[in-house]
């Protein structure tokens, strides 16, 4: 096992941190996606495009955040440790790619029946290393699978040791940095909205929390009379039972909740405590059939929008809320959260 003691951040190091800064910097997108009946009503639909950052994914600024604060505290360092981390797709390509820039090995968990396209775009970005690698954990069990895989592989590595490296849990899920990051980025974009662009209502997709809370934060710290709605699928409400108890689900569906396969990935994480997830910061929880998701899908791609799953999901609850609020000249916030692409085949 190496026992060398990581070094503080050397100059070379924070160069090379600087530079990935600057290339997420320079790739923070904010769009006006105002369809034409919210433009009708005088309301606007503004998002962070997070599919113009490196790997199409909005967690590179996260973990770029979480590595360099981790090196400037001498906790970890390349030639020293192995970075580790679980993902359905989006959080796994980002720390593969950071990790190959970074010079870290890294090893990822990941569930077996995510999109194909997925599993590759994080095969793709793995570095080459002889150490890292993939770790396909079994169908059927989702967010629990890799976190139950997490957790037998670090039983048998109690000493901390793999190959000859020290092991970095990074748990980008259960970080406060995490919505940190977040919350950076959102505050550059809409720092330079008008006053009369200023945000009323920001709709996330509610996965570990990480986006969710930091998207929330930055909203209300420049608006903090603004609106926060979280979304799930109604296949696994596992936050909206969490809000408003198993109960109100049954009064208003007429069945059990329960965590049923759904294919907005990255949300839905039945049974699985997010810490980073505050409750409190939404106003309101609302459920997504996939019907409502794939008809906005497909309105979006009509307007160029090449998007995934949870990006329409959040356009269709901008839309629902605007119906329910055509009296008044809106302005909401989503996130463009990764393309199509990254969905097997393109699926619709």
């Amino acid at each position: 096992m190496s026992t060398q003691t990581p070094k503080l951040m050397t100059a070379q190091r924070r160069t090379l941190f600087d530079r990935l800064r600057r290339e997420v910097d320079a790739h923070l997108v904010l769009r006006d996606v105002s369809s034409e009946r919210l433009r009708e009503r005088g309301q606007k639909s503004w998002v962070w495009d997070a599919t113009q950052l490196p790997t199409n994914s909005h967690y590179v600024p996260v973990f770029l955040r979480l590595l360099e604060d981790l090196e400037r505290d001498a906790q970890v360092a390349p030639g020293t440790h192995v970075l580790v981390e679980t993902t359905t797709g989006n959080a796994g390509t980002a720390v593969a790619y950071l990790a190959r820039e970074l010079g870290y090995p890294v090893l990822i968990f990941m569930p077996e029946d995510m999109p194909a396209a997925r599993i590759q775009d994080v095969r793709s970005c793995l570095p080459d290393d002889g150490i890292s690698g993939l770790r396909m954990t079994p169908r059927g069990r989702y967010v629990r699978g890799v976190v139950t895989a997490l957790r037998d592989f670090l039983i048998e590595h109690k000493d901390a040791d793999y190959q000859g490296r020290q092991i970095c849990v990074v748990n980008h899920s259960r970080r406060e940095s995490s919505p940190a990051a977040i919350e950076s980025c959102v505050t550059r974009l809409l720092q330079p909205l008008p006053v009369e662009g200023i945000i009323d209502t920001a709709v996330v997709a509610l996965g570990n929390g990480t986006t969710a809370t930091g998207i929330a934060r930055a909203v209300r710290r420049l608006n903090p009379g603004a609106r926060v709605v979280g979304i799930e699928p109604i296949e696994a409400p596992w936050f909206y039972i969490q809000k408003y108890g198993k109960e109100r689900f049954r009064h208003l569906f007429s069945t059990e909740p329960g965590p049923h396969p759904h294919r907005l990935i990255g949300t839905g994480g039945w049974g699985v405590r997010f810490p980073n997830l505050d409750l409190d910061l939404l106003d309101e929880i609302v459920l997504v059939t996939e019907d409502e998701w794939k008809g906005q899908l497909f309105r979006l791609r009509q307007r160029g929008f090449e998007v995934g799953h949870s990006s329409a999901a959040c356009q269709s609850v901008v839309e629902r809320l605007a119906l329910l609020h055509d009296d008044r000249s809106d302005n909401y916030f989503s996130m463009f959260y990764d393309p199509i692409s990254k969905y097997e085949n393109g699926q619709k």
